[in-house]
């Protein structure tokens, strides 16, 4: 875990369908407005029209704390320390490297968490504030080592693909 980089950045993972990317791109481009040191990395679904969706939404670009990644998975993995999810199994992935899983949880929406028999471990979200508030409050080293290895174990215990070579990674 020492080598692991604390930093603001949160990986964005929604799931491949247009009104769940709007839903979760609305969320964060308003989290973007309330602390712009907040970096929101965006990660589009392989299947995702990218250019369709950023032709018909020309307000996310205006954010400079807001980057559409072109980077391998990987990379954005190392490069953050949060994920906010709803719907997508890459959350088990993600916290296989470290990422300290966000659920956004929309009143009006069906809950999709792929971990929502382990809620009590996964911190969930209604508004913008509340996110931007948890990222600032949870940037400690120790608070982070200890909310990973639970997750960790989690991730292992449900994802089939759980990769050693990333766990050694994270607490080399």
């Amino acid at each position: 875990f020492k080598n692991k980089r604390l930093n603001t950045n949160c990986l964005v993972m929604p799931e491949g369908i247009m009104s769940e990317c709007v839903l979760m791109y609305d969320f964060v481009y308003a989290a973007s407005i309330i602390n712009n040191k907040i970096n929101f990395i965006i990660r589009f679904h392989d299947q995702f029209d990218t250019d369709y969706f950023l032709q018909n939404n020309k307000k996310y670009l205006l954010r400079k704390n807001i980057i559409f990644s072109k980077s391998s998975l990987k990379e954005d993995f190392k490069r953050s320390t949060f994920c906010l999810y709803r719907g997508t199994s890459g959350i088990f992935e993600a916290m296989n490297y470290g990422l300290l899983p966000i659920y956004l949880d929309l009143i009006s929406e069906f809950n999709i968490d792929p971990i929502n028999s382990f809620k009590d471990n996964i911190k969930y979200v209604q508004e913008p504030k509340d996110l931007v508030s948890y990222i600032i409050r949870n940037l400690k080293f120790e608070i982070l080592k200890e909310k990973n290895i639970k997750n960790q174990k989690i991730s292992n215990l449900y994802f089939n693909k759980f990769i050693k070579e990333n766990i050694n990674y994270i607490y080399e």
